[in-house]
């Protein structure tokens, strides 16, 4: 059944509220959660205090929004319903991908380290260790299965610890993605080839 398009009203408000989270993004970023108000936010999305209200009914609330609007851009960016002919594409396509994304979201790195930040603090703790375990057991779980393939078709070994081996392949992939922000001239394409390679050196089956 296909769903019905939104009505222009509705259409209108899915609008502003993506304005309103690209908008609280910049903020957060620039500010950090504490030095960050309600009125900056609706003074860069260009809305009134009380329409940003309406959206979201606390900073709190707010904040973890462009959280899990952030990680829904990034899965966007990963293309994880294509598959290829053998996992080894997959995987390294998956690598490239992933090289794109540490490129394409150096800028918000910053607002990540505030996303970790608040995984620790005890009044949104709950809430953000409960986002960032769903999205790396999501993410490696997509990983994994990516093995089971080449290991299910041959490719890669059969005592493969598949889950354990794609939980230190996000391990990696996060790494460089933070070294890349710590260091401009890290070169994150550079590394995360060599280590591609070095991983298939591993798990390939021996003809």
């Amino acid at each position: 059944m296909i769903n019905p398009a939104p009505s222009p009203r509705e259409q209108r408000k899915q609008e502003k509220r993506q304005r309103i989270l690209a908008a609280a993004a910049q903020v957060f970023s620039d500010n950090g959660f504490s030095r960050t108000t309600m009125s900056h936010v609706a003074e860069r999305a260009d809305v009134g205090k009380g329409t940003l209200y309406e959206y979201f009914p606390s900073k709190d609330d707010l904040y973890y929004s462009v959280f899990q609007s952030l990680v829904r851009e990034v899965f966007a960016g990963l293309s994880l319903d294509r598959e290829r002919e053998t996992a080894a594409e997959e995987l390294m396509e998956l690598n490239v991908m992933m090289v794109a994304n540490m490129e394409g979201f150096r800028d918000h790195y910053g607002l990540f380290m505030e996303f970790w930040s608040a995984s620790a603090s005890s009044h949104s703790r709950e809430r953000f260790q409960e986002g960032f375990r769903e999205l790396y057991t999501l993410f490696g779980d997509h990983v994994a299965g990516i093995l089971r393939k080449g290991v299910s078709q041959g490719e890669f070994r059969d005592d493969l610890d598949c889950g354990a081996l794609a939980a230190s392949l996000v391990c990696a992939w996060d790494a460089m993605g933070l070294q890349a922000w710590f260091d401009p001239a890290f070169s994150p394409g550079r590394v995360a080839n060599e280590f591609m390679r070095v991983i298939f050196r591993g798990i390939n089956r021996e003809e």
